[in-house]
């Protein structure tokens, strides 16, 4: 029996039922399918997926073959398409890695950027008060070290509230124009 006889028959047999028959028509046809699949990827795992896939498609779309037509056009028709499909779907994943790889890049040296800046400025805050007269580094460590009120900021350094609000503020304003000077980076 000639192989498109024998591929005609397995083909009816897989359609009634017997799946097993399928076993016939890979075993006819795997070689052709390895060739096409072959001569368009390189790597022997990609070679072996595809060779799956090829016939996991000829199976379900088997009812599609036109009894009578060359069933080896019809199959390496299928190979052709899925090793296309492996194709497009590995440079749409390459060219999302590209992108992504991109944002990382891009992210993670916004963050530096901002990690420097942040310690160039923490730096120029720690200089600045340690400028300060001791009495407003003082106040200054009760308000925002320890999260003490205005109210009681002044009754501990024995001063009006009003003058101690005032003093907090002149040393904030005095921090900040300090800051800038030495960083250049501006609130």
């Amino acid at each position: 029996m000639e192989r498109q006889e024998e591929c005609e028959k397995a083909i009816q047999q897989t359609l009634g039922g017997h799946v097993n028959a399928f076993g016939v028509i890979i075993e006819l046809y795997e070689m052709d399918v390895v060739a096409v699949v072959t001569a368009m990827q390189r790597t022997k795992s990609d070679i072996e997926d595809l060779v799956q896939v090829v016939f996991m498609k000829a199976y379900t779309h088997l009812a599609d073959f036109e009894s009578g037509r060359r069933f080896d056009y019809w199959i390496k028709a299928i190979a052709r398409n899925v090793v296309k499909d492996d194709f497009a779907k590995k440079a749409s994943y390459s060219k999302h890695l590209e992108l992504y790889k991109e944002h990382i890049l891009v992210r993670y040296s916004l963050e530096d950027e901002i990690n420097t800046s942040e310690e160039k400025r923490l730096s120029a805050l720690k200089q600045c008060r340690e400028a300060l007269q001791e009495s407003v580094q003082e106040a200054l460590e009760m308000k925002y070290g320890h999260g003490m009120k205005i109210e009681s900021i002044a009754t501990k350094l024995g001063r009006t509230l009003a003058a101690t609000k005032k003093m907090l503020s002149r040393s904030r304003i005095s921090l900040r124009a300090c800051v800038e000077s030495k960083t250049g980076i501006s609130q």
